[in-house]
């Protein structure tokens, strides 16, 4: 049972943490490499599945760290490639890196699951 809430979660969160695109229509405009760049390194909210809550911490170094509010934690790595955000965790993704293009949605950052889902990012306060 453990395993498959690691994959569930792994699924829903990745990356970050994506990643697929999104209709064209939907979005208004995809960042740039730069752009999204600008946003790292720092710590942030993350929203899967309907609200829940996914703190990760990305530093300057590309190193990446994730934890549940229920206390699971992972680490791995992020960078920026062609315009996309790219990410991945240890044990959520099995070490594999997913890529999502990135825009605004409304107060938050978006990326896209490969389910298609969106995950919503925003700075966490302190």
């Amino acid at each position: 049972m453990f395993n498959r809430f690691y994959a569930v979660i792994a699924a829903l969160f990745v990356v970050l943490v994506i990643f697929s695109v999104q209709p064209a229509e939907a979005i208004s405009k995809y960042y740039s490499n730069s752009a999204i760049r600008s946003l790292f390194p720092g710590t942030f909210e993350a929203r899967i599945d309907g609200g829940r809550r996914v703190l990760f911490k990305a530093s300057s170094s590309g190193a990446l760290k994730a934890r549940l509010a229920m206390g699971f934690s992972d680490k791995g790595r992020w960078s920026v490639r062609q315009n996309k955000l790219c990410m991945s965790l240890n044990n959520w993704t099995e070490g594999k890196q997913f890529c999502s293009r990135v825009w605004k949605a409304g107060k938050w950052f978006a990326v896209s699951s490969l389910g298609q889902k969106t995950i919503l990012f925003k700075r966490a306060k302190h």
